[in-house]
């Protein structure tokens, strides 16, 4: 798994910016870091405290010129560390260190030793949300659900930091409603049958009705040949409906309180016609031009059209094709004529590691997926080969999954095609302005 850095590694100080004046006074282009005072082994350290990365990182110089850390071994590693660009950030390896941190001690925090930076020099320790995590389980135990107004009193260049781990630890809790969804009692189930089970759920509102997706999960051990189906159910008083299928065409026992499926709330369902409807609801119509037309924001009367005969033409030519009009976000289309092959220099599989999607986006990603999947625009796989998704927010807000395919272009076998001649080109403008 990649481990992200941050820009601290590979940036100097703040270069002089210019502000920009707005109504309310003058904001700079670039905001402060958020920088504290932490102990590294009984030693006063300075440290950026940075919520965008998932490791914590000190200098080569400082390793050296630390008393207690001379003495620790550099361990290696063969953990990839990405910058948020995407760029690779290099390090000589991995230390042990102690951290104090707001008054708690964590022993034997895994430290990557990266090489020295002019910004770096004076902050030599960097602290990433292994950490901040650390820190925020400790501060609510101490203070309780309040411990974010005592960090913004006492120490806040610690609250930024600690205000994004608890949000995306509370949509986190929001999201999944638990992977604990299992039987009240004893079940058989005939073979070659399906049977809904009334299951409880632990975690989540009990006495809330919701909307949630009941799944099988890759962590239970389910008994053998028994398959749970994808469920959208209601919940009500923390019981949901689960459906599963003995495969077997003997009698499989289920235990009371086996653990079936997750849980995962949903907060708005999206359906998708697997038919054409006219307005009467009569299957097998398409959009009228109207429609279509209305739905691109575009008048008929408007268009390069010469005359009405042109118009009825154009109509008679578009309610004739109509089904290649899309009916909704969602319809892609597809051909069946021809299977696309992609043949390949190196034919050894690889799987890329997943791109870190910000948890502000959890819900939409995940919804968005949903969406795709019902539609039958992507499907499960369980391919050998693995690119990785990347989220892209369009000019409304609303967000568009792209694939990084760079590496599978890297190994594919290239088209081969003669390329044209200058000659020819010059001769072929002839006479053109």
């Amino acid at each position: 798994m990649a481990a992200g850095a941050s820009m601290g590694t590979q940036q100097g100080p703040h270069p002089s910016v210019k502000r920009i004046s707005t109504e309310g006074g003058e904001t700079p282009l670039v905001g402060p870091r958020n920088e504290g005072e932490v102990e590294v082994n009984g030693k006063a350290c300075k440290a950026l405290i940075d919520s965008g990365s998932q490791i914590t990182s000190i200098t080569y110089n400082y390793w050296q010129s630390h008393p207690a850390l001379q003495k620790k071994k550099l361990q290696s590693s063969k953990i990839p560390i990405e910058g948020a660009a995407g760029q690779t950030v290099p390090y000589h390896g991995v230390l042990h260190i102690d951290l104090k941190v707001l008054g708690k001690e964590f022993k034997a925090i895994p430290t990557f030793v990266v090489p020295d930076s002019d910004y770096r020099s004076s902050v030599p320790l960097l602290v990433g949300t292994n950490v901040i995590r650390a820190s925020r389980t400790h501060l609510q135990a101490a203070y309780g659900t309040q411990f974010l107004h005592q960090v913004k009193e006492k120490h806040p260049e610690w609250y930024t930091a600690l205000q994004k781990v608890e949000s995306a630890e509370q949509s986190k809790m929001h999201d999944v409603v638990g992977p604990d969804v299992y039987t009240g009692r004893t079940i058989h189930i005939p073979g070659g049958k399906e049977m809904d089970l009334r299951c409880k759920i632990k975690a989540g509102p009990q006495r809330k009705t919701y909307t949630a997706l009941i799944e099988g999960h890759p962590s239970l051990q389910l008994p053998q040949d028994i398959l749970v189906a994808k469920v959208l159910a209601n919940v009500k008083r923390g019981c949901a409906p689960v459906r599963v299928m003995n495969l077997s065409q003997r009698v499989v026992t289920i235990k009371r309180h086996t653990n079936l499926a997750s849980a995962v709330l949903v907060d708005k369902v999206v359906e998708f016609p697997d038919k054409k409807h006219d307005e009467a609801g009569n299957e097998g119509a398409c959009l009228s031009l109207d429609q279509v037309v209305a739905s691109c924001g575009v008048a008929l009367s408007e268009a390069a059209v010469e005359s009405e005969d042109q118009q009825t033409l154009l109509k008679d030519l578009l309610d004739k094709n109509a089904d290649v009009f899309s009916q909704h976000p969602m319809d892609y289309g597809h051909t069946t004529t021809v299977q696309h092959e992609i043949p390949l220099v190196d034919p050894r599989p690889f799987r890329l590691p997943y791109r870190k999607i910000p948890p502000s986006q959890w819900q939409d990603v995940r919804r968005l997926l949903m969406e795709m999947e019902t539609a039958g625009v992507i499907c499960p796989s369980k391919s050998p080969y693995a690119s990785p998704v990347v989220v892209v927010t369009k000019k409304d807000g609303l967000l568009r999954l792209c694939i990084d395919y760079r590496k599978l272009n890297s190994c594919s076998t290239r088209d081969a095609f003669p390329l044209p001649r200058i000659e020819e080109a010059l001769e072929a403008l002839g006479q053109a302005k």
